[in-house]
């Protein structure tokens, strides 16, 4: 039963000196954890409502110093030395991401060039429907990608680019609008994804850095 159950809201889990903040739509997920210089005062998981998460990142924007955060009563507090910030926290409970998606994340791994890899998927959406019903498939091969998608109204679309990959042949077919918007948000260089098969979890993120990922569940072929 999921009816208490909140995909709209952004997770904010605070554990010792670990700040984790997740988002999540039930098709895919994306999290940023970083390390806090001194342990937190307080341990907990917070769920605030997608408007005011909009709302706090607007107050936040070219904050450069450090910021004071409480919760109590259901109300969560952001202080900076320009000024408060109070929004209402949800009630409901946030699914289990770690049961649904984070299983098998010791497959194989395959790193390749962003802008390449963006390139290549923005022209893939182009022929896609709007829906991305068709999907895309890519398929990893030693030393290459190769992305198709085919939309009967309009026509079919392969290309390949280099990748850093050895093993034998896999195929994965993902929505191309989940994998273009969490591409965008990669300022890394190279890109890396790691699954284990064509219907486990597809694992997304910057080859430099792994204080943020996301995670994209896979199309049904």
């Amino acid at each position: 039963d999921n009816s208490g159950v909140s995909t709209t809201n952004l997770c904010i889990i605070f554990n010792g000196n670990v700040v984790k903040l997740c988002s999540t739509d039930g098709h895919r997920a994306n999290i940023y954890e970083f390390c806090n210089e001194t342990k937190l005062p307080f341990d907990g998981t917070f769920l605030v409502p997608c408007s005011s998460a909009k709302t706090i990142a607007k107050f936040l924007k070219g904050i450069t110093g450090k910021i004071k955060v409480s919760a109590s009563n259901r109300i969560l507090v952001i202080e900076t030395g320009l000024g408060r910030f109070e929004c209402t926290l949800s009630d409901l409970k946030y699914p289990d991401l770690w049961g649904k998606f984070f299983v098998g994340l010791s497959g194989f791994r395959i790193l390749f060039n962003t802008g390449e890899f963006l390139h290549a998927v923005k022209r893939t959406v182009s022929i896609c429907d709007s829906l991305a019903t068709k999907g895309t498939k890519a398929t990893f091969e030693t030393g290459k990608i190769t992305i198709n998608s085919i939309n009967g109204g309009v026509g079919s679309h392969s290309e390949e680019i280099p990748a850093c990959y050895s093993g034998k042949k896999k195929e994965v077919c993902l929505n191309p609008r989940y994998l273009l918007d969490f591409v965008t948000l990669i300022d890394s260089e190279t890109t890396a994804i790691v699954t284990t098969g064509p219907l486990d979890p597809v694992y997304l993120a910057p080859g430099s850095s792994s204080n943020f990922f996301g995670v994209i569940m896979p199309m049904r072929t």
